[in-house]
């Protein structure tokens, strides 16, 4: 473990990354105090960690060691020498995650899901290293849609004229302009006072059955017309 150690961080230190990288050895699970009959040891409870990085906060020891090994120690269980363990492990990867820029309530209990059971016993980036940022507040994201009205909402209705101008334009306008051009279907009661001088056309043998459509046209032209005008 040594030469492995020490050449990984010679390595890092060329490339100077040794100040962004951190090394956390553990064990897979802790250790019986006492031998088994194979002169091993039993699978336990509590065992050692220890960390090294360039951003390291070290020289510090975290929890409790136990005052008493035996198994009248109580920390101590049965005989074979189980050791209860005084820290959790999420208390040092609340902190490394801190540190590698998890701080929302989600996602670090996405990386810890048991996180929320050792409230208090947590140890954060800023105790464990140089460089941490503190986490002043871990927002909890909510995945459910918000449904809740203005508490105050307005009964009184705005008074103030919008600014934007109508876009829907007045036909009252045009029809009073383009009336005129409208043949009126009630004969004029006035004799005309000019005679006419022109003499009488002569009259068509085929009478015509397709009505005017220059005045409808004309209509027609001036309501379009002004609508795109406006």
């Amino acid at each position: 473990i040594n030469g492995a150690l020490s050449a990984f961080v010679k390595e890092m230190k060329s490339q100077t990354l040794w100040n962004d990288v951190a090394v956390v050895f553990v064990s897979e699970f802790g250790r019986t105090l006492k031998a088994n009959t194979g002169n091993g040891s039993d699978h336990a409870w509590g065992g050692n960690y220890f960390m090294a990085s360039g951003d390291l906060n070290g020289g510090q020891i975290f929890g409790e060691y136990p005052d008493d090994l035996t198994s009248s120690g109580d920390q101590i269980v049965e005989s074979v020498g189980i050791v209860i363990p005084s820290t959790p492990w999420e208390a040092l990867w609340n902190g490394v995650a801190e540190w590698l820029g998890v701080h929302s309530n989600n996602d670090l209990a996405t990386v810890m899901p048991n996180r929320d059971t050792f409230e208090g016993m947590l140890w954060s980036g800023v105790d464990l290293f140089d460089s941490a940022v503190p986490v002043t507040q871990s927002p909890t994201i909510s995945n459910e849609p918000s449904v809740a009205a203005s508490a105050n909402p307005s009964s009184v209705p705005s008074e103030v004229p919008s600014s934007l101008p109508s876009l829907l334009p007045s036909l009252a306008p045009l029809l009073t302009t383009t009336s005129s051009e409208v043949p009126s279907s009630t004969p004029s009661l006035t004799p005309s006072l000019t005679p006419s001088l022109a003499p009488s056309p002569a009259p068509s043998e085929t009478p015509s059955l397709a009505p005017s459509l220059a005045p409808t046209t004309a209509y027609a032209t001036a309501v379009c017309g002004g609508a795109t005008n406006k």
